[in-house]
């Protein structure tokens, strides 16, 4: 069986006119921008994975709840039990403890400086998000009007962007307030010291992941569809020499590997 060699296309090569070598750089700009939605994804995976929604696990357990269970898979369940290694034993009551505490409050027992980073990674998901709808010299700048004509998920769309341009990105809003407090003592004043502790304002607390994921969705449809369209336009488009060019550069760079 042959195995498929791809080689990246000649962008710059003399023989492409201006629209190809722009088709081919908008195309990979796309396919960056498709990479960056799999980040985000992952990122809401982890948050809803940590912070499940209760409305959404009570209409999960509420399908599921009159599913029957296999004979075989309980006795699979049962020969389990009665024969797991103490390993395994460790690894269930870990997993009793988390059910009991819940995911974060197990992680603040394991790792509590990164429970507490919770609101630094959620922003930098919020300015990664955003900064394909603003523009860039080395980006797609996306409308999301062009891409979704859902209003709850337009209306997610520009509270995430004015997260963004208000808070995460520059500070339009103050979510820490800091006023300077002093007392007097023996007639000397004394300022207290703020640097104690600290309450800030936490956005991903009542954030509405799910529907977040619903919009990463769409836009990576719209993505999907968009990279398909400017490949097919480059391959329609070529012409007799440029194909003849390809396929001979194909070949050389191919004999080189081998």
């Amino acid at each position: 069986m042959s195995t498929l060699h791809f080689k990246v296309f000649p962008k710059n090569s003399n023989l492409f006119d201006n629209s190809t070598s722009k088709k081919i750089e908008q195309a990979e700009k796309y396919l960056a921008l498709w990479w960056e939605l799999q980040d985000i994804k992952f990122s809401i995976d982890s948050f809803l994975d940590i912070f499940p929604n209760d409305k959404f696990e009570k209409k999960l357990k509420e399908k599921f709840k009159n599913i029957q269970i296999p004979n075989e898979i309980i006795q699979l369940a049962k020969d389990y039990e009665e024969n797991k290694t103490d390993f395994q034993r460790k690894i269930d009551d870990f997993q009793d403890f988390v059910s009991k505490m819940g995911k974060y409050g197990a992680l603040m027992f394991i790792s509590p400086k990164l429970a507490f980073s919770f609101e630094v990674m959620f922003g930098g998901m919020i300015v990664s998000y955003c900064k394909n709808f603003n523009s860039s010299k080395n980006n797609i700048k996306l409308c999301i009007e062009d891409i979704v004509n859902d209003a709850n998920l337009i209306e997610l769309h520009n509270k995430i962007m004015e997260l963004r341009n208000k808070y995460y990105a520059h500070k339009e809003w103050l979510t820490s307030n800091f006023s300077l407090k002093y007392k007097i003592e023996n007639e000397q004043i004394i300022f207290e010291n703020q640097k104690r502790e600290h309450i800030k304002k936490e956005f991903y607390e009542n954030f509405d992941f799910h529907t977040f994921y619903t919009l990463v969705l769409e836009i990576e449809k719209f993505i999907d569809i968009k990279i398909e369209k400017i490949l097919n336009s480059i391959k329609d488009n070529l012409t007799k020499e440029e194909i003849e060019y390809l396929s001979s550069d194909y070949k050389r760079l191919k004999n080189e590997k081998i």
